[in-house]
């Protein structure tokens, strides 16, 4: 059919995302001129309802959408001032159109910054980045579908120390009620990743795993949870001397506490241009596909294609 606006095409959208209501309806947010809506869709596209969820004098921009339990959803945004910081809410709205709750996730001092997000058995786990230490460091909060914090008013430190650690992902184990977050953290000049898994009946968080500790850097990590195992990708430096290569997508699989695969990773793709950006999806119960930005057909610095590689598990 034609495509059909769903808000006002003249005004400006400062991010969006939806998501399928485990009431069979889709729910559709989006930031407008930096205040926050929603809408509740049927399955034919018709718009049931239109609310304003969020109109403060602070920048409202949306982050993530999840569904609640029978009807409604989580909404996770991100509100920027310049008298108050930067700081991440999670706001629930019921199938009708209510505000169930609204609750900040980290009453830490500084800046938090939103990073990744996972829906998981009782709620929503996200990985946000805080520079109340005066660099960044890589928090987490797990916030329930009743609007309680797991991690008490500020979160839970999941890596810090000298400079930045950030650009972090988070997957969920429904088996074993674990998150795995991987992030940057720095060595030297250069950037190397790391994950750690946290429980989520406990609240720990386990050790430092090493995912890449190569020359140059291994940067923007990307974990899923694939059923069996977490598999990671992310953007990789390595090869930058010896192939005159930019930037290489590499992978790694983390099972039943141990990495499957030499430490550093594997190579998904090495060429001249940078790859960057990957992501993995599924497709069959096996089978999955990573796909990246790749410019190796354009040689231009703001042109790229889409390239992907699938692969399979091993039971």
């Amino acid at each position: 059919g034609n495509a059909v606006a769903l808000a006002d095409p003249s005004t400006s959208k400062q991010g969006f995302d939806m998501v399928y209501g485990e009431d069979e309806y889709i729910y559709y947010a989006y930031s407008e001129n930096v205040d926050l809506f929603l809408q509740k869709l049927n399955n034919a596209g018709d718009n049931v309802w239109t609310q304003k969820v969020v109109a403060t004098d602070a920048d409202d921009i949306i982050k993530a959408i999840y569904p609640l339990s029978s009807s409604g959803c989580i909404i996770i945004y991100e509100s920027e001032s310049w008298l108050t910081g930067t700081h991440i809410y999670a706001l629930a709205i019921s199938g009708s159109g209510q505000n169930q709750f609204s609750v900040l996730i980290s009453d830490l001092s500084g800046d938090q910054y939103y990073e990744g997000s996972t829906l998981t058995e009782e709620g929503v786990f996200v990985s946000f980045k805080d520079n109340t230490s005066g660099s960044y460091d890589v928090y987490g909060q797990h916030i329930l579908f009743a609007g309680n914090l797991d991690f008490e008013s500020s979160g839970i430190a999941i890596a810090s120390g000298t400079g930045d650690q950030q650009s972090s992902s988070v997957a969920y184990d429904p088996d074993e009620d674990e998150a795995l977050v991987c992030y940057e953290s720095p060595s030297g000049s250069e950037t190397d990743l790391y994950c750690n898994e946290i429980n989520l009946g406990n609240s720990e968080v386990g050790s430092q795993i090493i995912i890449s500790e190569h020359n140059y850097n291994q940067n923007n990590p990307y974990v899923y949870w694939s059923g069996q195992s977490f598999m990671i990708v992310w953007e990789d430096s390595r090869n930058t001397a010896t192939l005159n290569s930019g930037v290489d997508i590499y992978f790694q699989e983390y099972k039943d506490d141990a990495i499957s695969f030499p430490s550093g990773g594997e190579k998904i793709t090495t060429f001249t241009q940078k790859q960057e950006r990957p992501i993995i999806a599924q497709y069959t119960d096996d089978s999955f596909v990573i796909i990246w930005e790749d410019y190796r057909s354009t040689g231009k610095e703001f042109c790229a294609n889409l390239y992907g590689q699938s692969f399979s598990t091993c039971s």
